[in-house]
């Protein structure tokens, strides 16, 4: 099994064991807790060989030793099936799902130069209402797309770049003397 679906397959867990508790505001402050504390010597003691399992699991429960007794049985259940390594996955698909479940989805806008902020609204706006959620946008400047824009939001690819209608014609050109 890839290293993703185990990261969804224990996202989606998490997910579903804290909405039908009704500790979803709960899990998330602790799964943002994780994700803070991977980031510290946490995150190599557990992925250490040489520290025991049972060492292991004893240092999840003191440093988290506020959360809820779900989230603890969770972080057990994930150490000792060996999946430590996948916490940080785990957690951001957990945080993906949360946001999905709001209507919120992520997407990444690319342009050769930077666009007018209302011009990036509209666009934000035009796919929000086609995906079906509240878009929201992070920008990065390409300038090999030559011109125009491109947008990956929901698994999928807007190609509005002048590169792409570029190499569309080229082909277009290229099929064109083949057959004629």
């Amino acid at each position: 099994m890839s290293a993703a679906a185990i990261d969804r397959g224990y996202g989606r867990a998490l997910y579903e064991a804290a909405v039908e508790a009704g500790e979803l505001d709960a899990r998330i402050t602790e799964v943002k807790a994780l994700l803070s504390a991977l980031d510290t010597e946490l995150g190599s003691l557990l992925l250490s060989p040489k520290v025991p399992l049972a060492s292991r699991i004893a240092v999840l429960e003191e440093v988290f030793a506020g959360a809820g007794a779900q989230f603890l049985a969770f972080l057990r259940l994930v150490a000792v099936k060996g999946r430590a390594s996948s916490l940080a996955g785990i957690a951001h698909d957990f945080l993906d799902r949360v946001e999905r479940g709001r209507g919120i989805l992520r997407g990444q806008l690319e342009s050769a130069v930077e666009l007018d902020p209302q011009l990036v609204a509209e666009i934000r706006d035009t796919l929000s209402a086609e995906l079906g959620g509240q878009l929201e946008l992070s920008r990065r400047v390409r300038p090999e797309l030559l011109g125009g824009f491109t947008v990956r939001a929901d698994g999928r690819l807007l190609d509005a770049s002048l590169k792409a209608r570029l190499n569309a014609l080229r082909r277009h050109l290229k099929s064109a003397r083949v057959g004629g």
